[in-house]
């Protein structure tokens, strides 16, 4: 399972299946009202239970797989952001875009930021309340790079420069935060 998790040949369909959706470019009315609306929140709401009903199994990212990414095209074919009552108009709205700008940076973070916590208070596994927090400072963490990073790239004068720079300072920042949590 570890080295399925990172290899592409393993996942390669998961993100073709994303693509293949995206490919096919479904004109928004391609569903009745109805449909999209109970596909929009079926697609969220498999989300949203992924890691309740996969728990920590050894399956992921295997046949286990299958579960987000199907929730996510759910999402993809049937949100519309013109519907109140779809799921598309709230993953439409500015928190969930500012949610889905930083949501790289929260992924980078969430993992240091959760064997820190650990290693701090001494459990194997954090409470929901801690691991609520540590993605709340993991989003946290995610928007202090971002804009520390537009900053300096507003006033860097070259793209390798720029580049390099900024790829530097996203090393420090992750080789300290692994400092911390070792």
């Amino acid at each position: 399972a570890d080295a399925a998790y990172y290899s592409l040949p393993a996942r390669l369909w998961e993100f073709s299946l994303g693509g293949l959706v995206a490919a096919l470019r479904l004109p928004e009315r391609s569903f009745p009202r109805g449909v999209a609306v109970v596909g929009s929140w079926t697609g969220v709401l498999a989300a949203l239970t992924c890691g309740l009903v996969l728990g920590q199994s050894g399956n992921f990212p295997g046949a286990a797989a299958l579960w987000p990414a199907f929730a996510a095209v759910l999402v993809i074919v049937f949100a519309r952001t013109s519907d109140r009552a779809n799921a598309g108009w709230v993953l439409g709205s500015k928190i969930m875009c500012s949610l889905g700008r930083d949501s790289y940076g929260i992924y980078m973070w969430h993992w240091p930021l959760a064997v820190l916590a650990m290693n701090m208070i001494q459990w194997s596994s954090l409470s929901w309340t801690a691991g609520g927090l540590v993605i709340l400072a993991s989003w946290g963490m995610a928007v202090i790079v971002r804009t520390a990073a537009t900053v300096l790239a507003n006033r860097l004068p070259a793209a390798p420069a720029r580049n390099l720079t900024l790829t530097s300072i996203l090393l420090a920042i992750a080789a300290g935060t692994l400092a911390l949590g070792a």
